[in-house]
Formats: C-alpha cells, sequence, structure tokens
C-alpha cells in the first residue's frame, strides 16, 4: 500500500508532465488541421535555444550520436527513432513518449495526405464478428 505523501508526489508529477506536455505538444494533433510540427523542429526551436551555450556538436555528444545524425534529426531529414526518443527524453526530461507521439503524429499526418485519394476509395466495413478482446479481458498478470 503506498503512503499518502508518495500519492500526493505521483499526482503532482503528472500535472507538472502534463502542463509541460500540453504547452510544448501544442503543435496540431487532428490529422485532419494543419500539417503537425516535426520533433526536428521542435528540438531545434525550443529546446536547443533553452540549452544556452550549448552547440550542436555538444548536444550530439551529450545524447551519443554522431553529428551527422543530429543534423539530420534537426533539419527535418530524418525521424525520431525509438532510441533517440529515449536520449532527448533522458536529456529533456520529458520522456520517450513525448518524442515517439510527436514523429508518428507527423508520420501519420504525412501518410494521410499521400494516400488520401486512395483511402476515399476504401469502402467502410463493419466487422462485428471480427476477434478483438478489450484490454479488461486480458488476464492481469500479462502486464505487470
Amino acid at each position: 500500500m503506498h503512503s499518502r505523501s508518495s500519492y500526493w508526489i505521483v499526482l503532482s508529477h503528472l500535472i507538472l508532465y502534463t502542463s509541460f506536455y500540453k504547452q510544448v505538444l501544442n503543435y496540431g494533433c487532428q490529422l485532419n488541421a494543419n500539417n503537425p510540427t516535426h520533433p526536428g523542429a521542435v528540438l531545434r526551436e525550443q529546446v536547443l535555444p533553452k540549452l544556452s551555450g550549448i552547440t550542436k556538436s555538444e548536444l550530439a555528444k551529450m545524447l551519443g550520436v554522431s553529428r551527422q545524425t543530429l543534423y539530420a534529426l534537426l533539419a527535418e531529414r530524418t525521424g525520431v527513432s525509438a532510441e533517440m526518443a529515449l536520449r532527448l527524453g533522458t536529456l529533456v526530461g520529458n520522456g520517450p513518449h513525448y518524442w515517439l507521439d510527436m514523429q508518428s503524429q507527423f508520420d501519420m499526418w504525412q501518410a494521410q495526405v499521400k494516400l488520401n485519394d486512395e483511402l476515399i476509395k476504401i469502402k467502410i466495413k463493419t466487422l462485428p464478428d471480427f476477434p478483438l478482446k478489450r484490454i479488461s479481458e486480458f488476464p492481469t498478470d500479462r502486464f505487470s
């Protein structure tokens, strides 16, 4: 059983994380809205300037990646991988999911734009007998 103080600590961290997440992640999550911002742009425009006095080369060393890898991300030529998300999330303190979610939103929007004409032609089918289980039907010990 957790104490009340640990409950309030977790709750306060959750509130701070959510506040930060909403503030920095305000980049257009709707697929049909504006093009979501590439994570490299957020890193270049919001994170790097706040790391005053740190060059891009020093940032690459801090992250444990090559300069070329970091430069490609900053120039939006590559996306954020799971490994890079772990590195960025650790450095910035906002966790890897922030970076992966942003990359996923960006990729999904790009794919939707690319496939839009094809997607319109696909007929929607409902599959009443489709064998999907609800999360509540899975054994709980598998997620522990």
